[in-house]
C-alpha cells in the first residue's frame, strides 16, 4: 500500500527563492570584482554600481527568454 503524499503549496514560489538565495552572495561579489581594479573611491562606486545594474539587467533578460517561460512540470 502506498502512503499518500501531501500536495505542494500552490503559493510557494521556488524560482523566486532560488534567485534570492543566489543573488544575496552574488551581487556583492560582482560589485567587489568590478571595483577592485580602481584606486579612486569615486571610480570604485561607479564601477560597482554599473556592474550591479548590468548584472540585474542581464538577469531580467535571461528570465524573459522564451525557452525559460514554460513550466518545468506541467500537470
Amino acid at each position: 500500500m502506498t502512503t499518500p503524499t501531501t500536495p505542494e503549496p500552490k503559493d510557494f514560489n521556488y524560482c523566486f527563492w532560488a534567485k534570492l538565495i543566489v543573488a544575496i552572495p552574488a551581487i556583492p561579489l560582482i560589485a567587489l570584482m568590478a571595483a577592485a581594479p580602481f584606486s579612486d573611491m569615486t571610480m570604485q562606486v561607479i564601477a560597482a554600481g554599473a556592474a550591479i545594474a548590468a548584472s540585474i539587467w542581464l538577469a531580467i533578460k535571461i528570465d524573459r527568454m522564451p525557452c525559460l517561460l514554460r513550466k518545468v512540470n506541467p500537470k
